[in-house]
């Protein structure tokens, strides 16, 4: 009986201790100049990770001509210094065959080299929404997880999986942005984010230690401070 009690608490801390808090969401930076709207991943991370993958899914009505590009028709996705010259974008197959027109972004160091355990931004891309009319629109984030080593990942649940696990949870997070009069402004953010849903949050997904004036995220729930 003993033993047996011991064998289901060892399992039970083995469970625990796979539990890891992750966070992957988007931000989109306010702009009058719609040729070039800014879209930048963020990841908080407690736990070094080697890599990352995530895909984005543009306002309805544009295309994958809508990304911006370098003189080198290579897709735009600027890196910070959070990574490391070792960490390498997936320059091929940036685009879903599925889903032609989602960016589908991998970054994975070739040498195991970490991306620290902290939080921030990770990479920015842009694209040109000039052809959108006043309204509100959907920049979304899916089929997002993090890598803490070559055979794994971590899902939104905090778990961790197997590489090729079919049934793991992704991240996803949308984005909405309001366009009125040749102008972009942010707007509310619906954070699907499992491992970190409860607790206070800003509209930028960045969690707070209290409530502040504007938009808070509580538990989930949007809440309007004067």
């Amino acid at each position: 009986m003993k033993k047996l009690l011991l064998s289901i608490l060892a399992l039970v801390a083995v469970s625990a201790a796979q539990a890891q808090n992750v966070n992957m969401y988007i931000g989109v930076k306010p702009t009058s100049d719609l040729e070039n709207i800014e879209v930048t991943l963020y990841v908080d991370n407690d736990v070094d990770i080697i890599g990352l993958q995530a895909s984005f899914e543009l306002p309805t009505g544009l295309t994958k001509d809508n990304y911006q590009y370098d003189d080198e028709e290579e897709l735009y996705f600027q890196q910070t210094n959070r990574t490391t010259k070792n960490h390498k974008k997936n320059s091929k197959d940036l685009f879903k065959a599925s889903k032609p027109n989602d960016l589908s972004v991998s970054i994975v160091s070739d040498n195991g080299s970490k991306i620290k355990e902290t939080s921030g931004a990770i990479g920015t891309f842009w694209f040109d929404g000039s052809s959108l009319a006043d309204g509100t629109y959907t920049v979304k984030m899916y089929d997002a997880c993090v890598f803490p080593d070559a055979n794994s990942r971590i899902d939104a649940a905090g778990q961790h999986t197997p590489d090729q696990s079919a049934d793991y949870k992704s991240f996803e997070y949308e984005y909405q942005i309001i366009i009125k009069d040749g102008t972009l402004t942010s707007g509310i953010n619906n954070i699907t984010v499992a491992s970190k849903a409860n607790g206070i949050y800003n509209i930028a997904g960045q969690q707070m230690n209290g409530l502040q004036k504007g938009i808070n995220i509580v538990d989930g729930h949007k809440i309007f401070l004067k």
